[in-house]
């Protein structure tokens, strides 16, 4: 189904029409519609001077033909044609000198958008960052790499740049942090050896609200979204145990329970490609980076995370 616009409208004369594609259609009367056509062609030719082939572009211009015939009532408005690139300035300029010359009052009108809203099901492999305290320093802990999914909801608002469009998005995360390490003899620990080991489970919904500026031609269409997200912990929990012997050789083991906090916040971007499969139907896969704010209840603990994902989505709707 395409989408037109009126470059003008004209009553009873010549209409000049452009489809959402960039494609460009004539009418005049109740005719019925020609394509305005120019083409770039690449030719091989033999120079005479170089005594070799050389590849030269050349343009076409079929559209001029059918313009004049449609303006030959007025050749004041043929004129303009002879030179004429296929530009939408170009054909506005045409028609309304075609108009004046006819005696035709030029009616412009612009084009009706009406808002869209579209549902998304989305499917994500991701991997985090962490940063996990421990009684030697911090250190940078990797999350196992569990799938995760969603679904959303595509806003394309008439008000906005047919380019730019919101999509708030509902994604369930499952995330599993672990650390071992043996830390050297302490005196303070009857000079044995101390195992600490640091979990931290996260399951999370998270809700990202973003702007996406999408090119709007071609069968991939690359687009870029960056927006906020707000992540609620469905089961937050992380602990440290430290274990060690003693000097009757038992094992004392001890556990620090870490308090986290409900939710946290962040800022996540990404980066993509779409493909139109079919009528209001679309195909998406992305790379998307992102970063929270604090984890724990007690700043510094654990000072956020990071991650990525690889956001593979299918679109539908009107």
């Amino acid at each position: 189904m395409f989408s037109w616009r009126c470059l003008p409208w004209v009553r009873w004369r010549c209409t000049i029409m452009l489809m959402r594609t960039a494609s460009y259609y004539v009418r005049k009367n109740a005719e019925g519609l020609q394509a305005l056509i120019q083409r770039d062609t690449t030719v091989s030719r033999f120079s005479p001077q170089s005594q070799q082939q050389t590849t030269v572009r050349e343009r076409h211009y079929p559209f001029r033909t059918v313009l004049w015939a449609k303006m030959a009532d007025c050749p004041a408005a043929q004129v303009l044609v002879q030179a004429m690139e296929l530009k939408e300035s170009q054909l506005v300029k045409a028609v309304a000198a075609y108009n004046a010359c006819a005696g035709n009052q030029v009616q412009y009108t612009q084009p009706i958008r009406a808002s869209r809203v579209r549902f998304s099901v989305l499917a994500l492999g991701h991997a985090a960052w962490a940063i996990l305290p421990g009684l030697d320093g911090s250190k940078i802990v990797s999350s196992d790499k569990l799938p995760s999914g969603g679904v959303g909801l595509d806003f394309a608002p008439a008000f906005l740049n047919p380019k730019l469009t919101l999509h708030l998005q509902v994604l369930y995360f499952q995330q599993l942090f672990s650390s071992e390490s043996v830390l050297a003899s302490s005196p303070s620990l009857n000079g044995t050896d101390v195992q600490e080991r640091v979990r931290l489970e996260l399951n999370a919904i998270q809700i990202p609200a973003l702007v996406r500026y999408t090119y709007p031609k071609g069968a991939v269409r690359p687009y870029f979204q960056v927006g906020p997200m707000l992540s609620l912990h469905t089961h937050a929990k992380a602990q440290r145990y430290f274990s060690y012997k003693t000097t009757t050789g038992a094992t004392n083991t001890y556990a620090d329970m870490i308090e986290l906090r409900g939710y946290t916040l962040g800022l996540t971007a990404g980066a993509g490609v779409a493909v139109p499969v079919s009528q209001g139907a679309v195909l998406s896969l992305e790379v998307r980076g992102e970063g929270t704010d604090g984890i724990s209840a007690t700043a510094g603990r654990i000072p956020g995370k990071r991650g990525v994902s690889i956001v593979a989505g299918f679109t539908f709707g009107k």
